[in-house]
């Protein structure tokens, strides 16, 4: 063997961290997504009363949906705190990230079957032992990479390196307690998951928050992309505007956060977005003529085609407010990364809601549904707004604390809308969708007529 292949066999490659980094937020964001497709909506031939009925009886779904999305966002956002200090990947953490995920994955699975059979208590053992699993493999990663600073920087503070791995030992500690409860149904699961909220409460108290300061030299090695030091830069320079005090190396670190944030969530919309268009099947049976597909046609293009477009606005609305708003975001903080998980968890809802609306458009059961969903939706984002911008929290000091009320105000129109048109629904539902459009055209107007007297 010659030296040249004794050297290429020995290699051992550091992995592109921005690609893993980029490959995990894509598949949580398609856990997220998939997780909503085990609602079910019943056959068309139903009254309102028997689809509201329906609608009330699914609760069980809906409380496992909500659960899964708790243990995926959980994990998700460990998984970001963790690539946010770490400096390489080599192929140990490699597979247990891709171990990881394949749990994540595998979370709607259990999801399913404690919806449909919440009355037996091997659903809960199979959901809490999938996210007991899941967290085991995110503790693991935690431990695997900051053992002996391995793949982190060398001068990462330790106090953040042992609050970091308490926090990630709480999420099997959690499921384990509700795993073993699950033996005996619903209450014994739920106390599990009281351990996991308890268990949380008690470390942030006793271990409290540590922040990520690294030497600034770390952060300009080669090959490092300019944009998020100048805006390191900026952000440090406008703390010291407002007497805060912000080192330039936890700066960078939350300039550089804010950009996988924006990522993971643009991926979930872009999922949601893909799914709407399931719903739309060809004919199943059997079409002898070209007559016939022209009457199948006519008859998909109200309510099903009308009803995918109705909800690809509302979601492409969505983004488009959640992109305005993030314009102006220059760092994030936990508070910030939890609140978009839960704006996040309602986008998710949507392709739901759609095909309900599109199946029963004339049903004020179907209309408010909707309604509840995207007003959940635009709410959460109006929030996110407020929290942002309420003292320059996020923002930057410089622009005017008029145009930030402004701002505010507006981002209250859409969800005041949709939750208007829910009394008006129960007697009129195609005035109460006329409603949300009628809404959502005049906010573009005013945004127009406001950006002309700007210009």
């Amino acid at each position: 063997m010659t030296a040249t292949e004794r050297v290429h066999l020995s290699y051992r490659p550091d992995y592109d961290v921005s690609r893993v980094r980029g490959f995990s937020d894509c598949v949580f964001a398609v856990a997220i997504t998939l997780v909503v497709l085990s609602f079910v909506v019943p056959e068309r031939g139903i009254t309102n009363d028997e689809l509201r009925g329906f609608l009330v009886h699914e609760w069980p779904r809906y409380l496992s949906y909500l659960g899964a999305f708790v243990v995926i966002g959980s994990t998700w956002m460990l998984h970001h705190r963790l690539f946010e200090v770490i400096v390489r990947v080599d192929g140990r953490a490699l597979w247990i990230n891709l171990a990881l995920l394949s749990l994540v994955v595998l979370v709607p699975f259990p999801m399913q079957l404690l919806g449909r059979y919440h009355e037996l208590p091997s659903a809960y053992v199979a959901f809490n032992l999938t996210a007991l699993v899941l967290g085991l493999f995110g503790s693991l990663l935690v431990w695997y990479t900051t053992h002996r600073h391995r793949l982190i920087p060398a001068d990462l503070d330790e106090r953040w390196v042992r609050t970091y791995r308490w926090q990630a030992a709480v999420l099997p500690l959690g499921f384990a307690v509700a795993t073993i409860g699950s033996v005996f149904g619903m209450p014994g699961a739920a106390v599990g998951w009281v351990v996991l909220g308890v268990g949380w409460f008690i470390l942030r108290r006793r271990l409290g928050v540590v922040r990520v300061e690294p030497e600034t030299p770390g952060l300009t090695r080669a090959g490092e992309e300019e944009e998020p030091l100048r805006r390191a830069e900026q952000i440090e320079v406008e703390a010291r505007r407002a007497g805060r005090v912000i080192p330039f190396a936890a700066a960078y670190l939350e300039s550089g956060r804010l950009e996988r944030l924006l990522g993971f969530s643009d991926n979930l919309y872009a999922f949601a977005i893909t799914v709407l268009v399931l719903h739309l099947q060809p004919p199943q049976g059997a079409i002898e003529s070209n007559d016939d597909l022209n009457r199948f046609l006519a008859e998909m293009l109200h309510p099903d085609l009308i009803g995918y477009f109705t909800g690809f606005a509302v979601v492409g609305l969505l983004w488009h407010f959640h992109h305005r708003q993030f314009l102006i975001v220059e760092r994030e903080d936990g508070l910030l990364r939890a609140g978009n998980l839960v704006h996040l968890m309602f986008v998710a809802v949507m392709p739901f809601a759609t095909l309900v609306l599109s199946s029963y458009d004339s049903y004020p059961a179907a209309t408010i549904t909707f309604a509840l969903a995207a007003g959940a939706a635009s709410a959460s984002l109006a929030a996110l707004l407020w929290y942002v911008t309420t003292g320059h929290r996020l923002v930057s000091t410089e622009i005017p604390t008029g145009e930030l009320r402004e701002r505010r105000l507006l981002a209250l129109i859409p969800p005041a809308a949709f939750v208007f048109s829910v009394p008006v629904a129960l007697v009129a539902p195609t005035q109460a969708q006329l409603l949300w459009l009628g809404a959502l055209a005049g906010l573009g107007v005013y945004r127009r007529h406001a950006a002309s007297r700007a210009g």
